[in-house]
């Protein structure tokens, strides 16, 4: 029988036990009002899936009224350069949103393919690529009651995005843990 390497058991002990830590220590940051950002790795890919949370102060169907609309995002978001609605369907939509950079790089347009699920107080939007100017770009927003508060939202904002020109990713990663929280921020806002 083989035995399993002293260090390798006692990694796998604290991963047991520092999980709830991270459990809970995210939850105490996201009642304290914090955007938590994290990043995942996803299998196949060099840039890694980001992670965005924030509580609103307002119900999910207010907030929802913001992140269902992508035509508005030139308005409601930071960094839109431009953003339209260019078709729906009962709950399909395509939009093309324009990503504003940075000099010296271009801006970023994606056309993606959307589903919106409406289901109270759960509401979701997840979109993947359809054209542009990323290898890929997927991800969604959910908005539920936070903590079971319906006039509390848990907004979970989740984005795979590469572009197609070369980044270096530690602007990338920079940009994305800048404007996860100034997205929540503006949303926040919004729902005043």
């Amino acid at each position: 029988m083989a035995r399993t390497p002293l260090p390798r058991c006692l990694a796998a002990w604290l991963a047991l036990v520092a999980a709830p830590a991270v459990a809970e220590d995210e939850d105490a940051r996201l009642a304290k009002g914090e955007v938590v950002v994290t990043t995942r790795a996803v299998k196949g890919s060099d840039t890694p899936e980001t992670i965005g949370k924030a509580v609103i102060e307002a119900a999910p169907a207010k907030v929802w009224g913001i992140i269902s609309r992508c035509g508005d995002y030139v308005r409601t978001m930071p960094r839109i350069k431009a953003s339209k609605e260019l078709s729906r369907q009962g709950n399909k939509v395509v939009c093309q949103v324009t990503i504003e950079m940075p000099t010296p790089y271009s801006n970023l347009t994606a056309t993606t393919d959307v589903t919106h699920t409406e289901s109270a107080p759960r509401y979701a939007r997840v979109w993947k690529l359809i054209s542009g100017d990323y290898k890929v770009n997927s991800g969604s927003w959910v908005l539920t009651p936070y903590k079971g508060d319906a006039k509390r939202t848990l907004a979970v904002y989740q984005v795979h995005a590469e572009p197609k020109a070369w980044i270096p990713a530690w602007i990338r990663r920079k940009a994305q843990q800048r404007s996860l929280p100034e997205m929540m921020e503006r949303l926040r806002k919004n729902t005043k």
